[in-house]
């Protein structure tokens, strides 16, 4: 046996252990992760049972609102925003014109698609009129519209379009959990393992909002 055929079959040898190694690695990074998600599982059930603790001072208390944290490519998201308070304060915090008014803007499907795509961040307005298949004419009133009701502001001289606030995103979103919850478990026209999304259970879930604490980034 030569020289040369020693050396590649050692070489051989040294890239099966390599290969062992990066697969032993592969594996515990796997339980690694497991053991992450079921820890941050176990902090957030136990950081929601926190959040809903009911004021004691207060008839018919409630504690209620929104909580969420995304990442885009360009920073982290976060809001939280929680009342707590009796139920008729917080029922009446709001009139039914307002909630209808408010919710009507998320009946029109093109809304939700707008809104989705600027959740990332500001949109061209011409990659958007391509990607929903509106001319500029079309996709121009739409956005006229949302910019009425303070849903969007557009640099026009940029071609720019973005959320006027981020409380928008957050509504977005919620209403998206919401929806997800009603045809999971009321509707059953979802298939709980075919969801993208977290487990949605109901002690898992935690949307609050306080009287006196706000918080985003």
């Amino acid at each position: 046996m030569t020289q040369s055929t020693t050396d590649m079959f050692e070489l051989q040898d040294r890239l099966n252990e390599l290969q062992e190694q990066i697969a032993d690695l592969q594996e515990k990074q796997k339980r690694l992760v497991k053991e992450d998600a079921a820890s941050l599982q176990l902090e957030r059930t136990a950081a929601a049972g926190q959040i809903c603790r009911l004021p004691v001072d207060e008839d018919d208390p409630i504690t209620w609102g929104v909580l969420g944290a995304f990442r885009t490519e360009s920073q982290n998201h976060k809001r939280y925003s929680i009342y707590s308070t009796n139920l008729d304060e917080y029922l009446a915090s709001v009139t039914n014109e307002q909630i209808a008014g408010f919710m009507t803007e998320f009946a029109n499907p093109l809304t939700v698609e707008i809104l989705k795509d600027l959740v990332r961040g500001p949109a061209d307005t011409a990659d958007l009129a391509r990607k929903l298949k509106l001319s500029d004419e079309n996709l121009a009133a739409q956005l006229a519209r949302l910019e009425s009701v303070k849903f969007v502001a557009q640099n026009k001289e940029k071609g720019k379009v973005q959320v006027e606030h981020h409380d928008v995103v957050v509504a977005l979103l919620t209403i998206i959990n919401i929806t997800q919850n009603h045809y999971v478990h009321v509707i059953k026209e979802i298939d709980p393992d075919d969801r993208q999304a977290s487990n949605a259970g109901s002690e898992s879930n935690v949307r609050t909002r306080s009287r006196t604490t706000t918080k985003g980034d």
